[in-house]
């Protein structure tokens, strides 16, 4: 395998903004908050697709808040907006996804969340080799069915976030652009060195955003502090035993509680398996 870095692998020189300037700010505008991600160092980007936003309410987000601007989306109908957050890390999650609730539950009797909604989180994989990218990708392919959980039932079949495993691995590890509306979608790694998880559906439920960021963080740090021969290792074994629990509670640890019906996970062990000889041989 590889231990080269993932940018000079591919090429890419990430243009990561430095996110943590703004907590300062942050603790002074809106005082002490609750936090959750005060152990997660690596920056993530979030774009929240939405309808019927006015005008208003777009504009005091961008002009008075810290982390996020809008944008048009035209796939959006009725005044639709995508909020999209600057890079985050840390307590920069928490104040970020706080912010956005603070200005968009003002308006949360006209917003709408309709199927063309979506959410997506940006994960950044510049700081990776290529042997932890490779488990990253692993290991989101077989925890795949329990993410979609998390999301309606609408975006299991959406067009628009359809399941990695309808990709070949090689193509995954092309970052080909017609993976750009893959659930798991690669091909940002060959312009800005992250994977985009499509799957979330669009929302306002504070806590299921805050969760479902969670449980990406989780696969990440995973994947990036654990040896890839010993992931490789872990998963051979499951798709051997069919035996999910350990490795599930081993990768998310408390939260793995969200995810009662692990035998799902079978569905994406043939993908896997293919997936890591892929990678192995690269």
């Amino acid at each position: 395998m590889h231990s080269k870095s993932l940018a000079m692998t591919v090429g890419v020189e990430a243009a990561l903004g430095n996110p943590l300037n703004y907590l300062d700010n942050a603790i002074k505008k809106y005082g002490d908050i609750k936090t959750f991600f005060s152990k997660y160092k690596n920056p993530v980007g979030i774009e929240l697709e939405i309808e019927n936003v006015p005008t208003s309410c777009r504009r005091a987000l961008t002009e008075e808040g810290l982390y996020w601007k809008w944008v048009e989306d035209h796939s959006l109908k009725v005044n639709g907006a995508e909020f999209v957050s600057c890079p985050l890390s840390g307590q920069n999650i928490d104040y970020a996804i706080y912010e956005v609730s603070k200005y968009l539950d003002n308006a949360a009797e006209l917003l709408q969340y309709s199927v063309r909604t979506s959410t997506h989180v940006h994960m950044n994989v510049s700081f990776m080799n290529f042997d932890e990218f490779c488990s990253l990708i692993a290991l989101s392919a077989y925890l795949e069915p329990l993410l979609y959980t998390m999301c309606e039932d609408h975006r299991k079949g959406n067009p628009y976030c359809y399941p990695l495993t309808l990709m070949s691995p090689t193509d995954v590890m092309m970052f080909h652009d017609e993976l750009k509306y893959c659930g798991i979608n690669t091909a940002p790694v060959r312009r800005q060195l992250t994977v985009e998880y499509r799957q979330l559906h669009g929302t306002n439920n504070w806590k299921l955003l805050r969760r479902w960021i969670q449980v990406l963080c989780k696969i990440y740090y995973f994947a990036k502090t654990t040896p890839n021969k010993e992931v490789f290792g872990s998963l051979h074994e499951v798709i051997r035993s069919k035996n999910h629990e350990n490795l599930v509670k081993r990768i998310l640890g408390a939260t793995a509680v969200l995810f009662p019906n692990l035998t799902m996970c079978n569905d994406n062990l043939l993908w896997v398996l293919a997936y890591m000889e892929h990678t192995e041989n690269m």
